[in-house]
């Protein structure tokens, strides 16, 4: 399913025609829903873990390069955006993601960095931190 494009009923799109990323809802074009991308990814490292197999490994890290490129998109300065149809759709505006899915990101981002250890990732998490203080930065 995973490796499965999202027109041929898998849930596999692409970003840049080249970043793998897993959608939560498969769209056309595609949406790139931030939450349900983060929470595939931890079921992947939870089943790699938990089974070894190589495959579901691999699907983990093409992620994780894929979040780590795209992250900067989801982040408006004050909050985060749930999706990216700004990009994907003619024009428009950003779909800002209401408290509850801002703070969703934050946890979910928060779970992944705790296995990546990543400072890219970390300092995006103290960005999005600071937006539910009020805190705001020009991108």
């Amino acid at each position: 399913m995973f490796n499965i494009p999202s027109e041929k009923n898998g849930i596999l799109a692409k970003f840049e025609g080249k970043y793998m990323f897993y959608e939560e809802c498969p769209t056309d074009p595609p949406s790139f829903i931030l939450n349900g991308f983060m929470f595939a990814l931890i079921g992947l490292y939870d089943l790699y873990k938990l089974t070894g197999d190589i495959e579901t490994k691999k699907l983990y890290r093409e992620g994780i390069i894929s979040l780590k490129r795209m992250l900067p998109l989801y982040d408006l300065g004050y909050c985060t955006a749930y999706d990216l149809t700004q990009y994907t759709t003619d024009g428009g505006y950003p779909n800002v993601a209401n408290w509850g899915y801002h703070i969703t990101h934050i946890h979910l981002l928060a779970a992944l960095n705790s296995i990546e250890k990543d400072t890219k990732m970390n300092k995006v998490l103290q960005r999005w931190k600071g937006y539910l203080e009020g805190k705001r930065f020009t991108i």
